[in-house]
């Protein structure tokens, strides 16, 4: 147990596959940027846990931000249509966490790429 932060008691396999989708994603998409560097960071906000991954990439347009989580949704652009999928690894995402009482979102970095926070009860 990390300092200051909770234990939390959810379903292993499903935190593992959520971290996946999330981390694959992020080395998908961040294939042709120059810097190529995933951030995972876990740390305690108010009664929630929070774990954010950041990368590097090309960041997601604004109009697309909340629809990275609906089912079968890809941005349409030369990068998606180059990396393939099929636009379900978010929806899982924000599927297993509703499911588990929390939430997920996305915002742009100040820099190249975006982040992807979970927020989970403690």
């Amino acid at each position: 147990q990390a300092s200051g932060i909770p234990l939390i008691s959810y379903d292993r396999e499903v935190l593992i596959q959520i971290m996946i989708n999330l981390i694959e994603n992020s080395i998908k998409f961040g294939r042709k940027s120059t810097t190529k560097q995933i951030i995972i960071t876990v740390d305690s906000l108010d009664q929630y846990i929070r774990i954010a991954v950041s990368d590097t990439g090309p960041g997601i347009p604004r109009h697309a931000l909340k629809k990275i989580f609906d089912d079968f949704y890809r941005v349409d652009n030369d990068l998606t249509r180059l990396t393939g999928g099929t636009g379900i690894g978010l929806a899982l995402v924000k599927k297993f966490i509703t499911a588990m009482g929390g939430s997920v979102y996305a915002v742009n970095n100040a820099g190249p790429g975006c982040t992807i926070t979970l927020l989970l009860h403690s």
